[in-house]
């Protein structure tokens, strides 16, 4: 399956048959603002940021975003999409339906602690370029690549305990071929800028 696809297909589509807790998603609709004071755009509960526009990106039009699968955000790269090849990012917020309400996040990181590599290539269906799982203020997050096709994948996977609420937040990148070094440095920037605000403990 493509992950993203070009203008005109629907930007981002569905990534994960549940991961963790369930068998299927439910959408969680909300519509975020760039906050004026900061370069950095905040997603709709305040628990995550990334700083895009530093690098050189800029929101596409909200009537290309599904918010009733859980899309929250989707860039572009003015400068790389001039050369006709698809520069995108895109984030999908769902609540995890049936998880237990005011889950620890020690025990949320789970569903990212206990994947291995194996078990994400079952769910992209090609095998990964890279693997690794890092936390970002006590939030276990998993970062993959891997390539399909034309298409180039970079992921961010977490699962926030939020609330009395779980989300299950993918941030992804996708471009086609031929990318060079620069745009794939520049991609990977953007991801690096991912930041966790907090979740509960």
């Amino acid at each position: 399956m493509a992950v993203l696809g070009r203008r005109g297909e629907r930007p981002v589509k569905a990534f994960l048959t549940c991961v963790a807790f369930c068998a299927a998603l439910t959408a969680a609709p909300a519509w975020a603002e760039q906050s004026p004071a900061s370069a950095a755009w905040t997603d709709p509960t305040g628990a995550f940021s990334i700083d895009y526009e530093a690098q050189g990106w800029t929101p596409i039009d909200p009537a290309d975003l599904a918010p009733q699968d859980g899309d929250v955000l989707l860039i572009e790269h003015n400068g790389f999409q001039a050369s006709g090849q698809m520069r995108m990012c895109g984030v999908r917020s769902v609540v995890v339906p049936n998880a237990p309400p005011n889950m620890p996040q020690a025990r949320a990181n789970l569903a990212v602690a206990n994947r291995t590599q194996a078990d994400f290539e079952a769910i992209t269906s090609a095998p990964l370029s890279s693997f690794e799982r890092t936390e970002l203020n006590g939030v276990a997050v998993a970062s993959f690549s891997f390539e399909q096709g034309r298409y180039l994948n970079f992921w961010r996977l977490f699962y926030l305990s939020h609330g009395t609420q779980t989300l299950q937040v993918n941030v992804t990148c996708g471009m086609t071929r031929p990318a060079n070094d620069a745009e794939i440095a520049n991609v990977n920037a953007v991801l690096g800028t991912l930041r966790i605000h907090g979740a509960a403990q």
